[in-house]
């Protein structure tokens, strides 16, 4: 369960950075576009070696990987994070025909760079760091168990249970904090009818 939580948390989290760091002002801010483009701003200068791990720990922490279908549940969210990205990068942009040609080679060039087994080898070190062997083994022995099987086979059905409901609840408390806020300071309401009036 620990596996699959902490890939949860790291592609959802590499999701918003880069939703985040899409910037049209970041990319036309160079004189000689496109040399000076930065679409993602700059580097996060993380590019320490990595941690060398014993053979048989990342052998146990892969066994435990596959035995969990982390690969697979790494896939999908993925596939759903570059489904939530697409829209909003293609916004990002100004206007025009050459948006859908830009944004469309984007995600083909992405992923030749990202894939989920490369996502799976960023984590062992992680899992290592934070789980010994003794207790990776003990953890897969309990996913052997009648028990651990059926916590796999019903996580899925959880988390799809769980995925709408936290939707609609994040949205219903960002529309209430949204509705508060104009509310509360009425200048900034006027100013948001007015904006909205020049759109038009």
């Amino acid at each position: 369960m620990k596996i699959r939580v902490t890939c949860y948390w790291l592609l959802l989290f590499g999701g918003l950075c880069l939703l985040c760091s899409v910037s049209t002002r970041q990319i036309f801010a160079g004189q000689n576009y496109p040399s000076h483009v930065t679409v993602f701003g700059e580097p996060s200068g993380d590019t320490a070696a990595p941690q060398k791990i014993d053979t048989t720990t990342e052998a146990d922490i892969r066994q435990l990987m596959d035995l969990l279908g982390t690969k697979a549940v790494v896939t999908r969210l993925m596939s759903n994070m570059e489904d939530n990205m697409r829209p909003l990068l293609l916004r990002s942009f100004p206007p025009g025909e050459y948006r859908e040609r830009l944004v469309e080679l984007f995600f083909e060039k992405f992923h030749t760079k990202v894939s989920a087994d490369a996502a799976l080898d960023l984590t062992i070190p992680i899992y290592a760091h934070y789980l010994t062997d003794d207790e990776v083994k003990q953890l897969i022995q309990f996913y052997h168990t009648p028990l651990g099987q059926k916590w796999i086979s019903v996580q899925p059905h959880v988390e799809a249970g769980v995925q709408p409901k936290a939707r609609a609840w994040g949205e219903q408390m960002g529309r209430e904090a949204m509705r508060e806020v104009l509310q509360e300071h009425p200048e900034l309401a006027q100013q948001l009818k007015v904006a909205a009036a020049h759109q038009r």
